[in-house]
């Protein structure tokens, strides 16, 4: 009997006949529970191998919410890896798209890496855009947390999905546009300047967008600024 997860995903990914790798997965008793620390399904979302999780629901040896020890569903690990194609089949064979780990959405799992498809498609199904999450000892929200790491085309959706350009919910009190503007992203603060970010918003401290720039020097930033 097989209990290796990596040799299991070998096995289907070398592209054996259909019928042999049903036959092998069949075989494996601890698809009911854990293999090497996680399921196996949550190790081919981790890995994107849409074939094994086709045939895992195929043969119906695995549910969707299973979970690793760390505490991740397998569609976290897929969005947060950047899998697009496993995070649709997965959200198409059923899976709760509100099952996460660190009580972060699937969404910021995805925008803090940058993954744009994963992102559209997860905002296509009507992801909280008001949700918060704790990053780095701040607390952002997923705008935000795009504009700090200079994310354009994550900020660009979420704008266009209805994301507030002027909420505050940083631990700093500052907007997407402050966050950008500390963060040296021009870009990102032009896109928020178009999209009717406040220019004049204050953060904690009373600064705001320009004299934040203005007082660290930062010439092409107070331009950008200025221009709006």
């Amino acid at each position: 009997m097989l209990h290796d997860a990596r040799h299991i995903l070998e096995v289907v990914e070398i592209n054996y006949p259909a019928g042999f790798a049903q036959a092998w997965l069949k075989q494996v008793a601890v698809l009911e529970g854990y293999v090497e620390e996680r399921t196996l399904l949550s190790y081919a979302a981790r890995r994107g191998s849409e074939a094994v999780i086709q045939l895992l629901h195929e043969t119906n040896k695995c549910a969707s919410n299973f979970k690793t020890e760390s505490g991740l569903a397998s569609l976290t690990l897929a969005a947060e890896n950047g899998h697009e194609a496993v995070v649709k089949l997965l959200l198409e064979r059923g899976t709760d798209i509100g099952e996460h780990g660190f009580n972060w959405t699937l969404l910021e799992h995805a925008a803090k890496n940058g993954h744009e498809g994963v992102v559209k498609l997860l905002l296509q199904k009507g992801i909280n855009l008001d949700s918060r999450f704790y990053a780095n000892g701040n607390l952002y929200t997923l705008l935000s947390y795009a504009a700090r790491i200079g994310n354009v085309a994550a900020v660009q959706l979420l704008l266009e999905r209805g994301a507030d350009p002027n909420s505050k919910s940083c631990s700093s009190d500052r907007t997407p546009l402050l966050v950008a503007v500390w963060v040296r992203h021009e870009s990102v603060v032009k896109l928020l300047l178009k999209n009717g970010a406040y220019i004049q918003s204050k953060s904690y401290d009373g600064q705001t967008s320009l004299s934040l720039a203005a007082e660290r020097g930062d010439t092409a930033m107070v331009k950008a600024l200025l221009k709006n």
